[in-house]
């Protein structure tokens, strides 16, 4: 059966529309980051979702180049503004991030999904830091860095979600990247029937004795060092 000229048009911009596509999402910032923990009795998945950032940041062999999406939106910049950095950090860290500024508000999002057989309370971690480049803890980003939350008893399929939020310094330590630590606790619960521990009787006692998942760079974000000023 012959084919009309229109139909390969059709067929040939179908196929370009694809690529494009599948370029566009290659570009697209790593705004989640999810993990899984299995023991017996404690299966569960987490996520970190970055919210509403202000552009995005790609971390490459040249360095670093700083996507400053809504300025440029704002301020009607055609082409959009990208700034460089001549920031070198190790191959693993190449990628896309979001990008936010300081003396701004960072805001993101937790998620606990149980996994398993009935999930006991749990404690959740997070901390804001600048980058370790060796991999390990970072430098926490000032006193209002940290968020803590406890969920409830959760059943298979149950998910409890967490927002928080970090005004970061207006003053960025260091320039590049930044990372979140999370950190998740089981939460043991002992009621105590004696007085001796100063407790009432058949008051509850908390102690947070056992951590089942640290991860020091759970996901990444940036706040460059500086934001680009008004024209």
């Amino acid at each position: 059966m012959k084919r009309s000229s229109l139909f390969y048009s059709s067929v040939f911009a179908a196929a370009m529309l694809v690529q494009a596509q599948g370029f566009l999402s290659a570009g697209l910032p790593e705004d989640k980051k999810s993990g899984r923990h299995q023991e017996p009795d404690y299966e569960f998945s987490w996520e970190i979702e970055y919210l509403e950032s202000r552009g995005h940041t790609v971390v490459g062999a040249s360095g670093i180049d700083y996507h400053h999406t809504w300025l440029s939106q704002t301020w009607n910049w055609d082409p959009p503004m990208v700034t460089h950095e001549d920031l070198f950090l190790p191959s693993r860290y190449f990628g896309v991030y979001p990008l936010y500024y300081g003396c701004e508000t960072m805001s993101y999002r937790i998620r606990i999904t149980n996994e398993g057989h009935r999930l006991k309370r749990l404690k959740i971690e997070a901390i804001q830091e600048y980058l370790n480049a060796e991999g390990g803890i970072g430098v926490r980003m000032g006193a209002d860095a940290r968020r803590e939350w406890f969920t409830g008893d959760l059943k298979r399929g149950e998910t409890a979600t967490f927002e928080g939020s970090i005004a970061l310094p207006c003053e960025v330590l260091y320039s590049g990247l930044d990372q979140t630590h999370l950190k998740i606790w089981r939460v043991k619960q002992e009621n105590r029937r004696e007085s001796g521990d100063g407790l009432k009787l058949g008051q509850d006692k908390q102690s947070h004795d056992k951590l089942l998942e640290e991860a020091a760079q759970a996901a990444i974000f940036c706040p460059p060092g500086k934001k680009p000023k008004a024209p």
